[in-house]
């Protein structure tokens, strides 16, 4: 009952024209507030910690690092002028040397059955 109410105050607060993530937030605090009282707030900090220490979560400042250290650099660029166009030739090659192993083998594989069978 008192996520249908969330959602319809929310709602109310969003069509009255309301940013998003402040509504949002003004009502998930409000709530459980409401329901839990002053406890919620004790949990805030041990949240924020596990947030903080989770390693996954490291790449992404480093992500966006990169990215921008490869736009100011103009490397960005010339891989997509000259890198993809080589990068698809050499997988077109090395893709046709896989399927040509691929059934390589599985001719061997066929002419050692047929023998063992034959045998």
């Amino acid at each position: 009952m008192l996520g249908i109410l969330m959602f319809f105050v929310a709602l109310v607060l969003l069509l009255f024209g309301f940013p998003v993530a402040f509504t949002f937030g003004a009502v998930a605090t409000f709530f459980g507030f409401v329901s839990s009282g002053f406890d919620l707030f004790t949990l805030a900090p041990q949240r924020i910690w596990s947030i903080m220490t989770n390693i996954t979560l490291m790449a992404v400042p480093l992500f966006v690092f990169m990215g921008i250290v490869l736009q100011k650099s103009g490397l960005a660029e010339k891989l997509l002028e000259y890198g993809i166009a080589e990068l698809l030739q050499h997988c077109q090659y090395y893709e046709c040397l896989n399927l040509l192993e691929r059934a390589e083998t599985s001719v061997r594989r066929a002419k050692l059955q047929a023998v063992t069978f034959l045998d």
